[in-house]
């Protein structure tokens, strides 16, 4: 993937999720069984307000474990849903936990912010066309 700008033109140059994977996802499902897109949507909305709550707290309050293990969490879901650039800022701010410094966070949470409003976007029109 290229390099991610911080004028945020790669963010929207990159898909917000792999339709193709969630389309495969779905071949994958019995008949009759619950859309499994739907479901990981609905599990991804409602856990990522608080992810992302908990990474500006943890960017204001200075404590990078809490940033890491919180961006750990929204790396893993956002891999799941197949959102790569959710999945890439995560790892960023996971990294910046792990070294043990919030330099730079508050930013990219921002950044992470509104490619999560994206997400959610795309995955609603992605379940409405289901």
């Amino acid at each position: 993937m290229p390099p991610i700008t911080d004028d945020g033109r790669q963010e929207q140059a990159t898909p917000a999720l792999d339709l193709a994977i969630l389309s495969e996802l779905r071949q994958l499902q019995g008949e009759g069984e619950p859309d499994i897109v739907q479901e990981l949507a609905e599990a991804f909305q409602s856990e990522t307000p608080l992810l992302l709550e908990t990474m500006h707290q943890a960017a204001l309050e200075r404590q990078p474990e809490k940033l890491r293990r919180a961006a750990h969490n929204l790396k893993g879901s956002s891999y799941n849903l197949e959102a790569p650039t959710m999945a890439t800022f995560s790892a960023e701010l996971e990294t910046l936990g792990k070294s043990g410094t919030v330099e730079g966070a508050a930013q990219l949470v921002t950044r992470l912010e509104k490619e999560h409003q994206r997400v959610c976007r795309a995955l609603a029109t992605e379940i409405a066309r289901a």
